[in-house]
């Protein structure tokens, strides 16, 4: 099992310190069009240096592209995507993580089988883009806190299955997991699809090791489901080579007993 973190570029010096093999910088942090030349340029820079390896890339799309609604911008995500995928290869991304709750946020009063085919809709175009770059999209089905749509490990499932499409496929995301259905069957039946991971601790979404927090059933259930991605961390903490590593020592240790 590999072990990643999800993190902005001025932590990847204490990250590689630490002993990550593995970063997963945001989509915001040089993949993007909204990114200049300059700044894409100094993102491999700063991975040559620290010996870092891009395993994913989480924030796919920013909160003013809307997805869904009267405003969506179908062509303009595409193009999004176009950019932001040719720039994540070439830094070796291997999974793009489609969580983005604000952006595919359902507007009040919207119906919402409408906006379910836009969302269909928009998977569709983006999957291909996807493949040629040979990376994959994984879709995070996010806790009710944070969107109104593809909350359940369940309705992200049929998403992914309405897509249809090899290069789209989950994320199974411990902790929204724990904090929403905590269904599973619902985890087994979806166990096919994972092709990426993220954990944070339950109660405050913190790094392994930071709080109590027993992984042991959750990480146990994706052993016995034969899951083979790569384990990211998303969460907050202290940025330093100490707390970091004790996160990574915590994680893998975790993994091991489960």
């Amino acid at each position: 099992m590999e072990f990643s973190i999800s993190a902005q570029p001025p932590h990847f010096e204490a990250i590689a310190a630490a002993g990550f093999k593995y970063v997963d910088p945001f989509f915001s942090s040089g993949f993007s069009q909204y990114n200049s030349e300059e700044e894409f340029q100094a993102l491999g820079d700063l991975l040559k240096r620290t010996g870092l390896t891009v395993w994913g890339s989480a924030g796919l799309f920013p909160r003013t592209l809307h997805l869904v609604g009267p405003e969506a911008k179908l062509e303009e995500a595409v193009e999004f995507i176009r950019v932001g995928m040719k720039r994540a290869a070439a830094y070796g991304t291997k999974v793009v993580v489609f969580g983005s709750g604000d952006a595919r946020r359902i507007p009040a009063g919207f119906d919402l089988r409408e906006a379910y085919a836009q969302l269909v809709a928009l998977g569709k175009a983006i999957a291909p883009i996807a493949e040629e770059n040979g990376v994959k999209i994984a879709v995070e089905n996010l806790n009710c806190n944070e969107t109104n749509t593809l909350t359940s490990l369940a309705s992200t499932l049929k998403y992914v299955q309405d897509v249809g499409h090899p290069a789209f496929q989950l994320l199974i995301d411990i902790f929204h997991f724990q904090r929403s259905d905590r269904d599973l069957l619902g985890l087994a039946n979806a166990a096919p699809h994972f092709i990426h991971a993220h954990i944070a601790t339950y109660e405050t979404r913190k790094f392994p090791g930071m709080e109590e927090c027993d992984f042991s059933a959750n990480l146990h259930e994706l052993k016995r489901l034969g899951y083979e991605g790569a384990i990211t961390i998303e969460a907050g903490g202290e940025w330093t080579p100490e707390c970091l590593r004790h996160a990574r020592e915590t994680l893998e240790t975790a993994w091991e007993k489960a």
